[in-house]
């Protein structure tokens, strides 16, 4: 019996969910040129190299995956067999690096954000370079011994299957996962929570430089209801952008259930929390911009930083 035919509703996600990261990633670059005052600080220079860095990997895997995932190709199986090999070689390196270098950009912004001290956004920054590199240079040397070796084909996602062999699926699909979901989730969970944490303690410090102690109780209710607020509100940002991704999620798991297509588990899953961890990064950091440009506010942004720096 046939492999499931490839879906229209594949590709346009997949489309839809690059090029909403192209976007969003233009929209910081083009917030932040648009003001001279942001330019100047350190951290915002390096939230700018990164989206640069990410909008190129987007464009990049923006069409080859379309390619890949084209209405006209019925199968994934097809899409094997009739694709020149030479074609196949750079869709493997460019495509799936590219998500893959995407991904940990992402995770790279994030813990730039929790901790922006000076010598570690140097070594983030080489570490984002080294990761682009090595996803490059690693899909680039994969994709040559597969296509010397005849099997140029998706298997997974993971350096267990570059460097182990196995014939284990359970094992290819548990370190699969692990790549592309749960650590860009788990560092997006303990982000949320950081950040949390943080407003929360610079609402009470700021208000208690205000109203110094002894202040009344009114004072105290009144930095307790204004860092409730302030957290909620995180909390609300990083669930709206996980909850809109719960219907892809779901149909992931709806077409890997129907068909055991790699190459729609291996984009599916990489583009989605991709979009995930993305949506969370790039709304807090518009929040921050725009506040940014009111002094009261931006005061308080850079006491955040400075609470992060210092303890």
């Amino acid at each position: 019996m046939d492999p499931p035919n490839i879906s229209d509703v594949k590709p346009t996600i997949i489309g839809a969910v690059i090029t909403l990261n192209i976007i969003m990633n233009s929209l910081v670059i083009a917030v932040i040129a648009s003001y001279p005052d942001l330019r100047d600080e350190r951290t915002t220079l390096f939230m700018l190299s990164l989206s640069v860095s990410d909008l190129a990997s987007g464009c990049t895997a923006m069409p080859i995956s379309a390619a890949v995932c084209s209405p006209s190709t019925p199968s994934a199986r097809e899409a094997v067999v009739f694709l020149p090999k030479i074609h196949m070689f750079c869709v493997w390196w460019f495509g799936f690096n590219s998500l893959h270098s995407l991904c940990w950009v992402t995770v790279c912004k994030m813990v730039a954000l929790l901790k922006p001290l000076r010598h570690e956004i140097i070594l983030t920054r080489r570490i984002v370079i080294g990761i682009i590199v090595f996803n490059w240079v690693l899909g680039a040397a994969v994709a040559a011994s597969r296509l010397s070796s005849g099997t140029l084909t998706f298997s997974t996602t993971t350096c267990t299957h570059y460097f182990v062999p196995t014939t284990r699926r359970s094992v290819q699909t548990i370190s699969a996962y692990a790549f592309t979901m749960v650590l860009p989730g788990a560092v997006l969970v303990y982000a949320t929570v950081r950040i949390f944490i943080v407003v929360v303690r610079t609402h009470i410090s700021l208000t208690a430089q205000v109203h110094p102690i002894g202040g009344g109780a009114g004072s105290a209710g009144l930095v307790t209801l204004q860092a409730i607020r302030s957290g909620r509100n995180v909390l609300v940002i990083c669930a709206v952008s996980v909850v809109l991704t719960l219907p892809l999620v779901a149909f992931a798991l709806l077409r890997n259930t129907i068909g055991n297509h790699k190459i729609n588990t291996v984009f599916s899953f990489s583009a989605m929390w991709l979009f995930s961890c993305n949506s969370f990064m790039n709304s807090f950091l518009y929040l921050t911009l725009y506040r940014s440009l009111r002094q009261k506010t931006r005061r308080m942004f850079i006491n955040v930083y400075e609470t992060f720096r210092y303890g």
